[in-house]
């Protein structure tokens, strides 16, 4: 579990994290007693429910990913615009009702508007290693865009 505040969905109240996302957690405001990740499925299905915006380049785009060769080869093919808000390690606040370019948990996901992934079929032995931009512009496939609800 992440050392960051979380947020009440019911009264917007930032609270502080508990130690396993299964735990019970009270709101100190309003006290309702909720799992985090129960707090993650409302917020998920609440997003689903909303209608998609008429014009998606509307949406805001945040890319998330630590892999700056990556960041570089959206920029080079007109994906995100060189001030592209670039994050590392997302929470729901930063996906939440936007367009992801990176790869996302579902419970992320399910809060995004849609999540693009660029496939790269990087070999075996390249894997965990930083790679180039060239080396991304090789293993790099074509983008592909998801689109997760949440159906329970």
């Amino acid at each position: 579990m992440e050392d960051t505040n979380w947020t009440c969905r019911e009264c917007e109240t930032e609270n502080r994290p508990s130690q396993d996302a299964r735990d019970a957690v009270s709101c100190r405001s309003c006290g309702c007693a909720r799992t985090e990740a129960q707090h993650w499925a409302d917020d998920a299905r609440r997003s689903a429910a909303a209608p998609p915006p008429a014009d998606d380049r509307a949406v805001p785009v945040v890319v998330v990913t630590r892999h700056k060769a990556l960041v570089e080869y959206l920029q080079a093919n007109g994906m995100v615009r060189p001030a592209a808000n670039v994050i590392a390690h997302a929470t729901h606040a930063d996906v939440r009702g936007r367009r992801v370019i990176g790869v996302l948990p579902l419970h992320l996901a399910a809060v995004a508007t849609s999540v693009t992934e660029v496939p790269l079929d990087i070999p075996a032995a390249m894997r965990g290693k930083e790679l180039t931009l060239a080396q991304v512009r090789a293993f790099a496939r074509p983008p592909v865009t998801y689109t997760v609800r949440v159906t329970a």
